[in-house]
């Protein structure tokens, strides 16, 4: 079979062109080119090198494709709205169905490939018809989290060789393989923001319209100033710089007011929550009302939830414990088990 792969420049994706590749498939490694310029292009050039130096070490054909102007349109204008919003992006949610997995599709029917993959740890599988996301065996690297977007078209023509590994053993194949990239340290940041540092990208994209607001307690009252809505997520502590005696975390932010509303930790904690714009994997149209284990960002380790879907891709999800720091605009997504039901963005 002819397959392509995405490749990243690191050692997952590396692991998962070579297997396929020992395996007698034909393999094309693909590699993104999102930057033309910046500390962001000197990670990516970087990358390409790194993945340039693998497929040749492996022996398959590599390309790059520029991808640049839909990135740049697509994944930093929504970055930045959402936080004009007062609601915290999850870029990489919104990239892998709408750029990566894309664009590897579109490459693979020009030039007649069968299938497409990438590096990420977890497992498809079939069932009443339609192609099941689940989680990958190694829990401490499970991705599936990020590709709950994946809608049934792209999920028919993906695989994810990594999915039955554990990150030890992928480390161990690259090494045992001499591949370049076997010690290639892993990055937990987001691919446009190669320093980790949010706020600088946000001054120097957004510029003069992020401006200064009342920071107001849970009754109204005026507490304080903040630098602009841009810079707080639900939740944070950090950088309110208020003089109280207990501390504050924000409980909400309005950007039509300019306003952030703090309070005390317990204030934090929801019984429930709106979820919007759901993608449902398992289903076409989900059941009145579900049981699901609920994860409310990627490193939480999920609730145990009565789901309640609405007509129009919404739900109302009911904690079975109240859950703090629930982030509009962040992922919730339900699982039964290791099979991902769906998720949405919550409100």
């Amino acid at each position: 079979m002819k397959f392509i792969v995405g490749m990243s420049g690191g050692v997952d994706s590396a692991v998962a062109a070579l297997l396929l590749k020992e395996q007698g498939h034909q393999v094309t490694g693909i590699t993104l080119k999102l930057w033309a310029a910046g500390r962001g292009a000197t990670v990516e050039s970087q990358n390409i090198r790194s993945a340039r130096a693998v497929c040749e070490q492996i022996q398959i054909e590599h390309r790059v494709i520029d991808a640049e102007d839909v990135f740049r349109d697509r994944i930093i204008s929504y970055f930045c709205r959402e936080y004009q919003r007062g609601r915290t992006p999850n870029p990489c949610i919104v990239c892998n169905p709408e750029i990566k997995f894309s664009t590897l599709l579109r490459y693979a029917d020009e030039i007649g490939a069968d299938l497409i993959t990438t590096g990420h740890y977890a497992r498809l599988e079939k069932g009443d018809g339609r192609i099941l996301l689940m989680r990958g065996v190694d829990r401490s690297k499970d991705q599936a989290y990020f590709l709950y977007r994946l809608t049934q078209q792209i999920l028919r023509r993906t695989i994810f060789p990594l999915g039955e590994h554990h990150k030890r053993d992928v480390r161990r194949i690259a090494a045992t393989h001499g591949l370049t990239v076997q010690d290639r340290p892993e990055s937990q940041e987001i691919c446009f923001i190669p320093d980790d540092d949010y706020r600088s990208f946000l001054r120097e994209t957004l510029g003069d319209s992020i401006t200064q607001g009342d920071i107001i307690d849970a009754r109204g009252n005026r507490i304080g100033t903040h630098s602009g809505i841009e810079f707080f997520t639900v939740g944070q502590r950090s950088g309110l710089s208020l003089n109280s005696k207990t501390r504050q975390y924000v409980l909400s932010i309005d950007s039509e007011r300019d306003t952030i509303t703090v309070g005390g930790i317990d204030d934090l904690a929801l019984h429930e929550m709106r979820v919007s714009d759901i993608n449902w994997i398992s289903f076409d149209s989900p059941p009145a009302s579900f049981r699901a284990l609920v994860k409310i960002r990627y490193n939480h380790p999920g609730v145990m939830s009565t789901v309640e879907p609405a007509a129009d891709c919404t739900a109302l999800v009911k904690f079975d414990a109240p859950q703090k720091a629930v982030t509009p605009g962040q992922a919730a997504v339900f699982y039964d088990g290791d099979r991902v039901i769906g998720g949405g963005w919550i409100d």
